[in-house]
């Protein structure tokens, strides 16, 4: 059985028909092309655009989304053989694609997230074979859809992406840039097939009630439905033979007391190594699959606060401590394993368990899932549906069919994998954007989310979580978004309000909040300058892509920080202030949900990762920083914490303990002057269970401020200095209004080589309270990472940092602002 690989073959790239204005004369030309691979990539390469992501180039690109584009290569085939099946195998083309082959068509596509095979024996010769992809333009094909339907579907952005099954996205969002591609996004090949091969096109397993007993079941296909044949299948020390026939079978296997996958906070991640092989072919190569064992369901029981939605893991309730993951670039042909890793090992270094797939992108490669299984982080997967109203035409629900059976196959059987929603804020947007309205009884897309894609999914994996929206109540008539059940989105704090408003309910579970800040400095600089990165530059303006963005981003600065013309003024301290916001939205929203545990039971903030070099919501820009809005939630996600919070009686102390042992200690609380002294102090002892929360009354003498603008509650758990998820901070007025001294402190560093890397330490020794302490290296070197962020010290406390970087670094540099840098700039 013989494969080639498309990367293995030489592909060129032209424009198909004429060019669009707008475009240069030497777009015409014949290009070298990679698979998998954009057109933009191409043309980068070849000088004939300018890097999309750069200043504000992104328009002048936008010509390419107008075109046309033909991708051809040629394939050297000896004589053909008798009994052998030619297979064109695609695993993604963006996306309305003619395939050819020696100049006769064999297909049609019209779906980004589907895999095509195409039958091309009776097309093949010995010799030179061509292989020929001509691409309409996507952005055409929407348009055209839109005009012809004649009726007004809501959705957001430069392009009716809802017409076309393509990524969202690309059209453009509050987030990323208008830069709709085209081409093979993911690899293919050319399989010459034998009578006797057989795929192995999905593999899920299924774990009884009482975990006692799991169940591998694995879906065969042949090449000839008229062969039977035996394939022998093992796992470990088991091994067993059965029969498939036909073109397809399903075959069940059982284990007594498999060993579980478990999420990473959890246990231990245990996959199975799983291969089946030919009996009657022993040359052919078998096929190998990891798989784990893992019982999942959702706990949706109605109590005294309305209908839980928590999580359960082999029967095990979980607090969901998740982020949002969007495509990690706009191009998502440029994702690598490489770079799924470290994404993937950002977040669980964050204390990250689930990432949830939004459903406005694409389903990530296999690579991404299964790093995921490998490393226990959980995913809930979105299907790609996402801010708008879908048409139920007959071409779009047959599209749509084939798309959820694929990608469920292709996905469900990843341990990983444990939550499926239908959708994003559709059933939002029919309740309450006004769709009903404008759509005049016209379908929207709900038979998809209530009937397609659950059946399409629960056919390959009957298990399955599922949901047909997010937000979504589980009461049939209640509207989404409600605290007391479901699912919620949380937007007005950064929209309209202030961060301190997360704390105005208890959602059961909230799916997406989040706070804007802009990328790191060294990652805007890189994309727009130095001389850009401030409020008021025109590219920095062109990297915010919410049209209230730099508005909120000011107002909600407002009542954290005084004198806002001066910071905007002042380029460094304008940055710093923007993420330190962020963070502290970050910290405030995740101790607010987990204090509520389990009653609350799950967040997973907006957003993770950049799809470029943004003023987003992540906090992970686009080149792999970590935003000060990372650190915050490393610490709001810690196993243990300890954080203070109003409640209607008065402040409280929650210690939240995620560990499977109990937690017993004493935490001690000191009211204190801003210009120094211990004012009040005393010792609140705890005694919290596993896996759960304890919420104390703070004594009023500690509680209760002399004077609210000139003092701080600090609450620190014994015995764990430095620890920065050990120690609670509380200020008794707006940040606004706080009286922090003019920052006084001192510093020693001193400088290692550990392999290829340079190790630099920074011991910061407070002379007076400082809040928000931070090391942006990256200023110094764009290569340089620290350790620890956002740390509070008080008089005489040392708080030591680690910067590893590729370069030495200058000491003077790393221990100067705007490097290192605190709140109490603000209020000099």
């Amino acid at each position: 059985m013989r494969t080639i690989e498309f990367e293995d073959l030489k592909w060129r790239l032209s424009a198909h028909g004429e060019l669009p204005e707008g475009a240069p004369s030497s777009a015409g030309a014949s290009l070298p092309a990679e698979v998998p691979g954009a057109v933009h990539d191409a043309l980068l390469h070849a000088g004939i655009i300018t890097d999309p992501f750069r200043g504000r180039s992104e328009e002048a690109s936008a010509w390419v989304a107008d075109t046309d584009w033909s991708y051809e290569t040629t394939v050297e085939l000896g004589a053909p053989s008798n009994g052998t099946t030619w297979r064109l195998e695609f695993d993604g083309l963006q996306t309305i694609a003619e395939v050819r082959v020696n100049g006769e068509t064999v297909g049609r596509t019209e779906n980004m997230f589907r895999r095509y095979a195409f039958d091309v024996t009776d097309l093949l010769r010995g010799g030179r074979n061509t292989i020929h992809v001509v691409f309409r333009s996507t952005v055409a094909e929407m348009n055209a859809r839109a005009a012809a339907d004649g009726i007004d579907y809501p959705f957001d952005w430069a392009h009716p992406y809802n017409r076309v099954r393509t990524m969202a996205s690309s059209v453009g969002w509050d987030w990323g840039p208008t830069l709709v591609s085209a081409g093979l996004w993911r690899t293919g090949r050319l399989r010459a097939l034998t009578p006797s091969a057989f795929d192995v096109t999905a593999v899920h397993t299924r774990v009884s009630d009482d975990l006692r007993r799991g169940t591998v079941v694995i879906d065969v296909a042949q090449a000839d439905a008229a062969v039977t044949q035996d394939v022998v299948i093992s796992m470990g020390e088991h091994e067993w033979v059965r029969p498939i026939t036909g073109t397809h079978t399903r075959i069940d296997v059982h284990v007594d007391d498999p060993e579980l996958w478990w999420p990473r906070a959890l246990g231990a991640a245990t996959r199975h190594t799983l291969t089946v092989r030919s009996v009657s072919d022993p040359s052919a190569p078998p096929t190998v699959r990891k798989v784990g064992f893992r019982r999942v369901d959702v706990d949706t029981a109605a109590d005294e606060y309305g209908r839980a939605f928590t999580v359960r893991i082999n029967g095990r309730p979980i607090f969901v401590r998740g982020a949002n993951w969007i495509p990690d670039d706009v191009f998502a042909a440029r994702l690598t394993r490489e770079r799924y890793a470290q994404r993937i090992q950002q977040a669980a270094d964050a204390n990250i368990h689930l990432l949830r797939v939004w459903g406005g992108g694409v389903y990530e490669g296999d690579d991404f899932y299964d790093l995921c299984d490998e490393t226990g982080m959980l995913v809930w997967q979105d299907f790609m549906f996402a801010c708008a109203a879908y048409p139920e035409t007959e071409q779009l629900s047959t599209e749509i069919s084939a798309e959820a059976a694929d990608v469920a196959m292709r996905i469900s059987g990843h341990p990983s994998v444990v939550v499926w929603n239908g959708s994003n804020e559709t059933e939002l947007g029919w309740h309450g954007w006004g769709w009903q309205e404008r759509l005049q009884g016209a379908p929207w897309g709900e038979d998809y989310y209530r009937r397609i894609l659950p059946e399409a999914l629960h056919r390959h994996d009957p298990d399955a979580v599922y949901i047909p929206s997010s937000p979504t109540s589980m009461t049939p008539g209640v509207a989404p978004n409600v605290p007391e059940e479901g699912t919620a989105h949380l937007w007005n704090p950064w929209n309209r309000l202030d961060y301190a408003h997360y704390r105005d309910s208890v959602p059961r579970f909230t799916a997406e909040f989040g706070w804007q800040a802009p990328a790191n400095w060294s990652t805007l600089a890189d994309a727009i300058g130095d001389d850009e990165v401030r409020a008021d530059a025109p590219a920095l303006i062109a990297h915010q892509k919410q049209p209230t963005g730099m508005h909120n981003l000011r107002e909600r600065m407002r009542m954290r920080f005084p004198d806002i013309e001066r910071i905007e003024q002042t380029p460094h301290l304008w940055h710093f202030a923007t993420q330190l916001n962020q963070a502290e939205a970050i910290r405030t929203a995740v101790e607010h949900f987990r204090s509520w545990w389990p009653r609350a039971a799950g967040s997973i903030v907006w957003q993770l990762n950049d799809t470029w070099p943004a003023l987003s919501w992540s906090v992970l820009d686009y080149g792999g920083g970590r935003k000060l809005g990372w650190f915050a939630l490393r610490r709001a996600y810690a196993d243990r914490l300890v954080t203070i919070q109003p409640r209607e009686a008065g402040l409280s102390m929650t210690v939240v303990n995620d560990t499977d042992e109990d937690w017993t200690g004493a935490a001690l609380l000191r009211r204190i002057a801003l210009a120094g002294p211990v004012t009040a102090s005393g010792e609140l002892p705890f005694a919290v269970a596993a896996r759960s929360v304890q919420t104390l009354r703070i004594p009023h003498h500690l509680s209760l401020p002399s004077s609210e603008r000139r003092e701080i509650l600090v609450a620190d758990i014994e015995g764990h200095t430095g620890d920065t998820a050990m120690r609670a901070t509380h200020t008794f007025a707006m940040d606004e209004f706080v009286h922090l001294p003019a920052p006084q402190w001192s510093a020693s560093v001193t400088a290692r080589r550990e392999d290829a890397h340079h190790v630099t330490t920074v011991a910061v020794t407070a002379r007076t309270v400082l809040t928000g302490l931070s090391i942006l290296a990256d200023k110094v070197d764009r290569s340089a990472v620290v350790d620890s962020a956002l740390v509070t010290l008080l008089p005489g406390e040392t708080h030591v940092f680690s910067v590893t970087s590729s370069v030495p670094l200058d000491p003077e540099a790393l221990t100067s602002t705007p490097v290192v840098m605190t709140r109490n700039e603000f209020h000099r």
